[in-house]
């Protein structure tokens, strides 16, 4: 993630660059987990994430996120996977006003690559999902 990516906690959404060990964000639940550490991983190629056109994160390529894939009539795979490895029938999960949307988010890779640094946080979590505060669930 950069700099400016606003990660939900317990009192509001707050820049990745403000989080420290301890601090509280919103797992894939809405509920409070503590950062175990936020790590900057120095400058990498970038790309946004666009849904319905709009960006709703930047990230390294590398980056994962938990998406699903339709691949029949009621069929599907729930998988984690790298922003490189996204596919047009990818949706990724999201919680909005603090209910579980679902997968329902149709995403695209922007295609400019620009270089900024980058973070990334390790939450206490079994799943170690946790939110942006425009309601996307990341994966560190």
């Amino acid at each position: 993630m950069i700099r400016s990516t606003l990660i939900k906690t317990p009192t509001g959404a707050k820049p990745i660059t403000d989080l420290k060990e301890g601090d509280l964000v919103c797992n894939e639940f809405g509920k409070p987990v503590a950062v175990r550490q936020v790590v900057a991983r120095g400058k990498k190629p970038v790309v946004d994430i666009l849904v319905s056109g709009q960006t709703w994160a930047t990230c390294s390529k590398d980056h994962r996120w938990m998406v699903k894939e339709s691949c029949g009539p009621k069929q599907a795979i729930v998988e984690i996977k790298k922003v490189s490895e996204f596919t047009p029938s990818n949706r990724v999960l999201a919680v909005m006003d603090g209910r579980p949307f679902g997968f329902g988010l149709s995403v695209a890779v922007g295609t400019e690559i620009r270089e900024e640094e980058t973070f990334e946080i390790d939450v206490e979590s079994d799943t170690n999902l946790y939110l942006l505060a425009n309601g996307l669930v990341a994966h560190s």
